[in-house]
């Protein structure tokens, strides 16, 4: 064998034996909430919950060991979904970045996605915004992921981070969080955009709350 190809043989097996080693031996301790988010208060700032523990609005890819959904409403009827999934540590089978997460289910079309900054509590925080399609309907979801004291917008550096985390008998525990509502007309959007970015800065300082993460 030349050595180009006992090069190339070598790291293959490297990439494989990783793959196995993130798949299959997954270390480290658990990470626990700070508390139930089921416990997340009815009302955060001038939203209030309308609705709870509907899963209906959101495509439901892999369950978390704590998830829930609910939709506020402030007192200028503006509404938004809320939903947050949380893995205290890294399991197989349960890949919060995978690439069909954020949309809301089946037959949404993505129709274009922009990363964005919202201050909170004087912290900028990244978030992804996507706008989906169907029929005549259209919705725009705000999500973002938390993994230690970091917030990310890139599945891929995600996902590689956690891997690292893992072989490095770090803690490897990961939350998403979706905020969406839903529109029809394309001159709507920027509006829905506001929305989002309102609900967010207060909503926030409450989840923190509860899940083993801070923004100072």
């Amino acid at each position: 064998m030349s050595p180009f190809w006992k090069r190339w043989a070598v790291a293959v097996g490297l990439l494989l034996a990783t793959a196995v080693y993130v798949e299959l031996a997954p270390f480290g301790e658990e990470t626990p909430l700070r508390g139930d988010l089921r416990q997340l208060p009815a009302q955060l700032g001038d939203w209030t919950q309308v609705s709870g523990e509907g899963m209906e609005e959101f495509n439901l890819f892999q369950m978390g060991e704590a998830q829930f959904s609910r939709t506020y409403r402030n007192d200028r009827g503006e509404a938004v979904s809320l939903y947050v999934s949380y893995l205290g540590k890294f399991r197989y089978g349960h890949n919060f970045f995978e690439g069909r997460n954020p949309s809301p289910g089946k037959k949404w079309n993505p129709q274009g996605n922009s990363e964005i900054k919202i201050n909170v509590r004087r912290r900028p925080l990244k978030i992804n915004e996507i706008r989906f399609r169907r029929g005549g309907e259209q919705m725009l979801v705000t999500y973002w992921y938390f993994m230690g004291d970091a917030d990310l917008t890139e599945k891929g550096k995600g996902r590689i981070k956690q891997a690292l985390n893992v072989m490095l008998n770090r803690r490897t525990d990961v939350a998403l969080v979706k905020v969406s509502s839903s529109y029809h007309a394309d001159g709507e959007k920027n509006a829905h955009h506001i929305h989002h970015e309102k609900f967010i800065q207060e909503m926030v300082p409450f989840l923190i709350e509860f899940l083993p993460y801070n923004l100072e």
